[in-house]
């Protein structure tokens, strides 16, 4: 029988976590419980990048180290922009598919220094 791999812990940069909270106030103030389904489906789709974090597609245009990959957001027009280790997955940011390309690239070495852990 083949062995699940190891569950990664999950991180996510302090602007991607103001970023779905940003999103779902919006949606809220357009229809009761639509920002309830966005935090909902994001923290569904965590968890399926988590199980196959290599799945996804690389992040187009996307040269530098880490990989950084991304997963559409499903019924949303967001994607979930991230990049894993052995240990991690590190979520980078809640991106909306037409606005502002690569606004979140500063964020990939966040983690480079300890203490932001």
């Amino acid at each position: 029988m083949k062995k699940a791999p190891p569950k990664l812990k999950e991180r996510t940069h302090p602007d991607a976590a103001a970023e779905l909270r940003a999103a779902a106030k919006w949606y809220s103030s357009r229809k009761v419980d639509l920002g309830s389904d966005l935090v909902r489906l994001a923290r569904i789709t965590r968890k399926e990048i988590a199980l196959t974090p290599n799945r996804w597609a690389v992040f187009l245009d996307w040269t530098g180290t880490p990989v950084v990959r991304s997963r559409h957001l499903p019924k949303f027009p967001y994607r979930i922009i991230y990049y894993s280790d052995e240990k991690y997955l590190s979520i980078i940011a809640y991106a909306h598919e037409s606005r502002e390309p690569g606004f979140w690239q500063s964020r990939v070495n966040y983690w480079d220094s300890p203490a932001e852990e």
